[in-house]
Formats: C-alpha cells, structure tokens, sequence
C-alpha cells in the first residue's frame, strides 16, 4: 500500500496541523506522498517562504512523517513551472485531458519541461 494525502494550505504550521489531523484520522504515524493540493489557488512566495508550507513538508520529511513531497491542480501551469525550478519535488500530478489542453494547456507549458524535473535542463 502507498499512502498518499494532501494539503490545501499556504502556510506551513497550518499544513504541519492538517497533515498529522489527517495522520491521526487514517491512524497511521506516516505518509507516503503528501501532495500540496490544488497549486494554482496557493500563494506561491508564502508557499516558498521561510513559514510556507514547502520548508513545513522538508521538515516533516526529514522527521520521518513524510516519504514524498508532492505537488497537483488543474489550473495555472506557471505556477508548476516555477516550482519545478524552485523546489526539490517528488511527484507533480497536473491535469491533462482534452477540455482542459484548450483551458489551461499543460502540454505545451509544464509538460514540455520535465527535463527540469531531473535537472538536465
């Protein structure tokens, strides 16, 4: 089983309550994945910041709470782009199916740029 959560929070003592609440209702002392959950509507300078929820999810990483950081949404693809090159992330799961490559087009934007995700780029 590879468990995986999320948090929908900018700032990181929120995210750090909200994933041991969710810890505590799955009853189990650690995650897998922890996804920051809906990317686009998260103020990213807070995020990144010092209390955001990014430094929040490396801690909780390197006490053991954590396995993987993670990021998803559906809307803003810069917003995944910026992270790719400001952030050591695990997963990045984004919406791609065809109403939305008319909306928001992953494909051509975050999508074409994964050789960042591996630093080749």
């Amino acid at each position: 089983m590879f468990l995986v959560t999320k948090c929908h929070e900018s700032g990181g003592e929120a995210a750090l309550h909200l994933l041991k609440q969710n810890l505590k209702e799955l009853r189990t002392d650690h995650a897998d994945l922890v996804h920051i959950h809906s990317l686009g509507d998260l103020d990213l300078r807070t995020m990144l910041g010092k209390n955001g929820i990014y430094p929040a999810l490396l801690k909780a990483k390197r006490d053991g709470l954590i396995r993987y950081i993670g990021v998803s949404g559906h809307s803003r693809p810069a917003r995944f782009l910026t992270l790719l090159r400001e952030a050591d992330l695990d997963v990045m799961m984004c919406a791609v199916n065809f109403v939305d490559r008319h909306t928001y087009d992953f494909e051509n934007g975050v999508w074409l740029s994964l050789p960042l995700a591996d630093g080749s780029a």
